[in-house]
């Protein structure tokens, strides 16, 4: 049976000034699915291709399979694999190439973004959440 996992992240404590469409008030959330429940105990594993539907939203763009290209998304599970402990991805908006990345080393889908090199963050939550940066 398929499973959807879910989550709504905490609001930017940074935004970049050049960017007035992020504000602090905005917040994160998303989730993905795949064909049945991930297995309890994994470690780091890839699990891109086997995801069947996914959105994300910074509060200002929506990222989903018509606008955007789901780049990676590697997780662990607990125990059960009901939740996520760790997960990592990205996500690029094709009409303006704005990546989402996300990061998590709490429960479940917490999550907080390390900013790639050479690239500018525009807003970001910290300790925990997302930084979205043109790509």
């Amino acid at each position: 049976m398929a499973q959807t996992y879910n989550f709504t992240g905490g609001h930017f404590d940074y935004v970049d000034p050049d960017y007035p469409q992020y504000t602090t008030a905005l917040n994160t959330q998303g989730s993905f699915a795949v064909p049945k429940q991930l297995q309890g105990n994994l470690k780091s594993v890839d699990i891109t291709s086997t995801i069947t539907d996914w959105s994300f939203s910074d509060g200002y763009l929506n990222y989903d399979k018509t606008n955007s290209t789901l780049n990676d998304l590697v997780v662990s599970t607990d125990d059960s694999g009901e939740y996520l402990i760790q997960f990592s991805g990205s996500v690029t908006y094709t009409s303006n190439q704005y990546m989402l990345v996300m990061y998590s080393l709490r429960d479940p889908f917490s999550v907080m973004a390390p900013v790639a090199e050479g690239h500018k963050t525009i807003a970001r939550i910290s300790p925990v959440g997302f930084s979205i940066y043109p790509a």
